[in-house]
C-alpha cells in the first residue's frame, strides 16, 4: 500500500488556525488573511493585493479551513460552481472576488477568535441556523460586506 506524503485537508486546516493564531499573537496586520494562504500585510499593501488579484491558491485555503466541498463554497462566495471552476483554473482571481474571499476569511477568523480557537466549534457556528440571523447560517452571509458586519456584531466584536 502506498502512504500519501500530502498532510490531509484536516491538517492543513489546523496548520493554517495555528498560522492565524501566531500572526495575532505577533501583532500581525491584516492576520486573517493566513487564513487564505498569505502573509500578514499593512492595509495599503493589501488593498494592492486585492486590486492584483489574489492567487487563486486562496480559495484552496479557504475551503480546506471551513472543511466543505466546492459546491458548497461557490454560493457563499455569490457565484455559480462553473465560474468557481474557472477561477480554479486561473492564476489569480478578479479583484471582486479577492475582496470577497478575504471578507469570508477575516469572518473565519473573527469566529475562530470568538470559539476559541476550536476548528471544530468554530465551523459548527458558521454553518448552524442564527435565530439572530433571521435563522439563517452565518456562512451564508459571509461572503459579503453586510453579512460580514452583522456577524462581527452578532460576535462581539468591535468593528473598526
Amino acid at each position: 500500500m502506498e502512504t500519501s506524503h500530502h498532510p490531509s485537508a484536516e491538517t492543513q486546516a489546523a496548520r493554517k488556525v495555528q498560522g492565524y493564531r501566531r500572526a495575532l499573537l505577533a501583532r500581525m496586520p491584516n492576520a486573517h488573511i493566513v487564513l487564505a494562504g498569505l502573509p500578514p500585510v499593512d492595509d495599503y499593501e493589501l488593498v494592492k493585493c486585492i486590486n492584483a488579484g489574489l492567487p487563486s491558491q486562496g480559495l484552496e485555503h479557504v475551503k480546506s479551513v471551513l472543511g466543505v466541498a466546492w459546491s458548497r463554497l461557490a454560493p457563499v462566495l455569490g457565484v455559480s460552481a462553473s465560474t468557481l471552476r474557472r477561477y480554479r483554473a486561473s492564476r489569480t482571481l478578479p479583484p471582486d472576488e479577492s475582496d470577497r474571499v478575504l471578507i469570508l476569511a477575516r469572518v473565519i477568523g473573527r469566529t475562530l477568535r470568538a470559539r476559541e480557537f476550536d476548528l471544530k466549534a468554530a465551523r459548527q457556528w458558521l454553518f448552524e441556523s442564527n435565530q439572530a440571523l433571521h435563522y439563517h447560517a452565518p456562512i451564508d452571509m459571509a461572503g459579503y460586506s453586510v453579512g460580514a458586519w452583522a456577524i462581527y456584531e452578532l460576535l462581539g466584536h468591535r468593528v473598526s
